[in-house]
């Protein structure tokens, strides 16, 4: 029996062993193809070739559309925003409990309670306080309502879990 570090020493895989670790590969390769070939039948999985179109050109269609830059800004907005509330709150906060004994005793237990809480696991938690709340409705700018504007895609949930992502480390 071959061992790995006998394949590290000679620094090469016999083509036997090439063909043979491929098999499986090529049989859900096969697998794939025959199982999405229905002529018309929208499966969960795409055709390959589909997937290779894709892999070749991803930026494709939304490079065409312009929505590409347009869903970058937007989520550079949204961690730009999340961020910067955790430092405005941090920071003071930080320096308020380093400073005051009294103030580090009231906040310490539930700072140290809040900590350990991930931000996925509040997600679902975002969902039921903020639900899809923009910050075009948080804010009350009505005059903004049907107009194409960053403030409808900020969700106040993404930012609050994006906040609270970047609070405690700070």
């Amino acid at each position: 029996m071959r061992t790995p570090a006998r394949f590290l020493r000679r620094g090469s895989i016999s083509g036997r062993t090439l063909l043979q670790g491929l098999v499986l590969p090529a049989a859900l390769a096969v697998w794939w193809q025959v199982s999405t070939a229905g002529a018309g039948r929208t499966g969960l999985l795409p055709p390959p070739g589909r997937v290779l179109d894709i892999l070749v050109d991803p930026g494709a269609d939304l490079l065409a559309t312009g929505s590409l830059f347009w869903n970058t800004g937007v989520s550079l907005a949204r961690v730009a925003l999340g961020f910067g509330l955790a430092v405005l709150i941090g920071v003071p906060v930080g320096v308020l409990m380093g400073y005051s004994g009294r103030a580090r005793s009231l906040l310490n237990l539930s700072m140290e309670m809040a900590r350990p809480l991930s931000p996925i696991a509040l997600v679902p938690l975002s969902l039921i306080l903020f639900r899809s709340m923009t910050f075009v409705e948080l804010l009350g700018l009505t005059h903004l309502r049907y107009q194409h504007h960053l403030l409808h895609e900020m969700q106040v949930g993404m930012v609050f879990i994006l906040f609270w992502g970047g609070f405690f480390p700070i």
